[in-house]
């Protein structure tokens, strides 16, 4: 992120009196691990996501890795995931024996490419996971499909995208499960790392909260069936989050409202292309993130007049050390053009009116 004193921030942590007021009573309660809060934030994020249940996580990697072991992933299988994406979305697969196979992105919505996934399934294929990239849901429907006929699971990794929908639906019950990050910049946090992991299917969800909490047995302390970890959200962590939660259709509003005033100041701009929001979706803007053959004089030209801004992602996830020894089977075009464009700009839900005035003044004046 490029960011200096005095300028407008890329983002900023909402902290207002409800949410004080949930920590303060935690800390009266005495209860910091494994109480009514987590409990309690579980049933209302699922129910907030159109889903059955929920397993609160100490972070949103964690969640797609316990994800990722309940569905039974492990060595010699192959799952699919866009490389345009935070690189949390393929280590999980790496670190349980498994290999990512990457997929090119759409160059409308920059989400995972069906027609692309689907030429890339093998015999070892096990599953598919789609990223709601930047508040953008992936098309999912013709990834189902795929799924359904191959016998693949579909992993939504929603981690930027709560409140998301698509074709009318909230993300995180569209697919066999679905895991969301609490990251401080991200739409919905929780005062540090979090985690959910979101899903219909019991079996995969008794899984998930076994393998966060030492691989106990349900009800047993002592008793432990899975080889598990300490994966758990704190009782303060999750107060946070239904105190957020309470708070997040308002800020989806108010970011979608941002991302029009950028939209507008960015009707036919020669130089700078905005953000695509599919038809089918319902975009919440983690992040607004516009596309220029000329980001570094972009970058430099918000700089000059104190906006901070940031690259969502310069490096593509198989282009990253780790992975120069596994090569992607095809090429990927869109990804590759795509990480030499991208520019992050201003976006959360208290971002004044005269910053955004300020954002849309910068962009319409670069040429």
């Amino acid at each position: 992120m490029v960011d200096q004193p005095g300028a407008i921030p890329l983002s900023r942590v909402v902290v207002d009196a409800s949410i004080r007021q949930a920590v303060d009573r935690v800390l009266a309660s005495g209860t910091f691990i494994n109480g009514p809060e987590v409990v309690a934030f579980e049933k209302e994020f699922a129910e907030f996501c159109g889903s059955d249940l929920g397993v609160a996580t100490s972070n949103g990697t964690t969640a797609i890795i316990l994800a990722l072991q309940a569905l039974g992933v492990g060595p010699g299988d192959e799952v699919l995931c866009p490389s345009h994406s935070f690189i949390a979305t393929a280590t999980p697969v790496s670190l349980l024996g498994a290999t990512p196979v990457f997929v090119d992105i759409d160059d409308e919505t920059m989400t995972i490419d069906p027609s692309a996934a689907a030429a890339l399934v093998t015999d070892k294929t096990v599953g598919i996971i789609a990223v709601h990239l930047y508040g953008q849901p992936a098309d999912l429907d013709p990834l189902q499909e795929l799924a359904e006929e191959r016998g693949l699971f579909v992993l939504e990794d929603a981690c930027q995208a709560h409140g998301a929908t698509y074709k009318g639906r909230t993300v995180g019950s569209l697919a066999d499960i679905a895991c969301f990050s609490f990251y401080p910049s991200k739409n919905l946090t929780v005062g540090g790392d979090g985690g959910m992991i979101v899903s219909d299917r019991d079996e995969l969800i008794d899984a998930a909260r076994a393998l966060r909490n030492h691989g106990r047995a349900p009800g047993d302390k002592y008793r432990h069936t899975r080889l598990g970890s300490n994966s758990r959200l704190s009782e303060i962590q999750a107060a946070i989050g239904r105190a957020g939660l309470s708070h997040l259709p308002k800020w989806s509003k108010q970011r979608q409202a941002i991302a029009a005033r950028y939209s507008k100041a960015l009707a036919g701009h020669a130089q700078v292309r905005p953000p695509t929001a599919a038809a089918y979706a319902g975009h919440v803007y983690h992040m607004y993130v516009v596309r220029s053959s000329r980001r570094e004089s972009l970058q430099s030209h918000l700089m000059q007049r104190k906006i901070a801004t940031g690259i969502h992602y310069p490096i593509p996830i198989h282009q990253q050390p780790i992975y120069v020894d596994t090569p992607p089977r095809a090429p990927l075009p869109r990804t590759e053009a795509t990480a030499r464009q991208v520019l992050s700009l201003p976006m959360f839900p208290e971002l004044s009116d005269s910053d955004v005035a300020t954002v849309c003044e910068g962009l319409s004046t670069f040429s």
